[in-house]
């Protein structure tokens, strides 16, 4: 555990040597605040997000620190904070018809009441989002693969309402097409269902 906390340290000071050089680059307080977040300074992390938000010139810049605020929120337990900042994000993507981020605030917002143990919601969240995406111009290819993602947070959702069948189901609909989609990530995402199915 030292070794990885001067680690931190080390990575915090290059954030501060990059906000030296360039004040406006924010992403430096987001990684600044996610290294006091693992030394379990929650109120620290907090107040250097602050800097995203004053400085912020565009929509893109202010959902930045808008995430990394929801990300302090559900690691320091405030869950229904945490779901106040994405219906911001949600607010601010439909300013200008931003269909993924949208989507992507969903599922987050499906992720977080799943752990608040609220699976008929979560589930409402996670559905939310296939449609936006379904119904979306964007390709066919992100239509498919959004399709896929949505079995795995399903059997999530199952799994939740201790709905073994389905569960069962949605996992195996998921495992078979993560496995055709070669993609690393979903492959792991598939293993993390095969304890609990």
């Amino acid at each position: 555990a030292a070794g990885s906390i001067s680690l931190v340290d080390e990575g915090a000071g290059y954030y501060r040597k990059a906000l030296a050089i360039d004040a406006n680059f924010l992403n430096a307080h987001q990684g600044s605040a996610m290294a006091l977040l693992y030394q379990g300074k929650d109120k620290e992390a907090a107040a250097e997000l602050e800097n995203i938000a004053s400085k912020s010139r565009t929509d893109g810049e202010r959902r930045t620190g808008m995430f990394a605020e929801t990300v302090v929120l559900v690691d320091s337990g405030k869950a229904t904070q945490a779901l106040a900042s994405l219906d911001e994000q949600y607010a601010l993507g439909q300013k200008t018809n931003d269909v993924g981020a949208m989507a992507f605030d969903n599922t987050l917002k499906g992720n977080v009441l799943l752990n608040m143990g609220k699976p008929d919601q979560a589930k409402k969240e996670f559905e939310a989002g296939v449609q936006l995406i379904q119904g979306s111009n964007l390709s066919q290819e992100i239509k498919d693969n959004n399709r896929l993602v949505s079995r795995f947070h399903l059997a999530r959702v199952a799994l939740a309402k201790k709905d073994l069948a389905t569960a069962k189901s949605e996992a195996e609909a998921f495992r078979q097409g993560a496995a055709s989609s070669k993609n690393p990530f979903q492959a792991k995402q598939a293993h993390e269902l095969d304890g609990p199915v």
